[in-house]
């Protein structure tokens, strides 16, 4: 959400309310640490993650991007009885997501990145229908001959299977941002706060269709 200029004095009092909102409620959780090269978890995106799921209660969720978001959607899919899929390039940051993960409901799925015109790809997707998705992959070391910001137009793929009231989250990725709001915009209801780095965009109504 892009909050009015003349609210701009009052935006650290918020941030410094929803840090200390966000480490009470990770403080809750058991985020495991795993490889010393992690990039250390941000405690708004994931607290704001795990109460989505928990107020949502999704039964599918997709992930692009593996890391400390797959905890934590597991650990509150566990609670409202959903499954998590989620979807890398890289085997060794699954590999060491899947040493942390104990019983959580969890599928790691292992796909390359393809380049397609302007945009990427995961060559292998899960067969499902998700109701809320997470967008914060693939890492662009891993899109070969990629030199950009990642823009990856995996979202499309689902887009027709959807039903309303998808969540689709993005963590940061402004101009993949505004690649799927070109493409695919004008069935979504678009949410951006630049302060948080997130996007959140809620389909309204089924049978979308891209420009692609």
């Amino acid at each position: 959400m892009r909050l009015p200029s003349f609210l701009a004095p009052y935006y650290p009092v918020r941030d410094r309310l929803l840090r200390v909102w966000a480490r009470r409620y990770m403080s809750k959780l058991d985020i495991r640490r795993g490889d010393a090269a992690e990039i250390p978890p941000n405690a708004i995106d994931l607290a704001l993650l795990h109460r989505a799921v928990l107020k949502r209660r999704p039964k599918v969720v997709l992930e692009f991007g593996v890391g400390f978001s797959t905890l934590v959607l597991g650990h509150a899919l566990r609670q409202v009885g959903g499954h998590l899929w989620t979807v890398d390039a890289s085997q060794q940051w699954l590999d060491n997501t899947r040493a942390k993960l104990t019983d959580e409901p969890v599928t790691l799925v292992h796909s390359a990145v393809e380049v397609t015109g302007m945009c990427h790809r995961y060559v292998d997707l899960p067969d499902i229908t998700p109701e809320l998705i997470y967008l914060d992959g693939p890492n662009r070391r891993d899109i070969p001959g990629w030199n950009g910001p990642p823009i990856s137009a995996d979202v499309l793929h689902y887009l027709p299977r959807l039903q309303p009231g998808c969540l689709l989250v993005i963590d940061a990725r402004f101009v993949n941002v505004e690649y799927l709001k070109w493409a695919c915009g004008a069935h979504w209801e678009w949410r951006r706060d630049d302060r948080l780095r997130r996007t959140e965009a809620v389909l309204k109504s089924a049978g979308a269709t891209s420009r692609e």
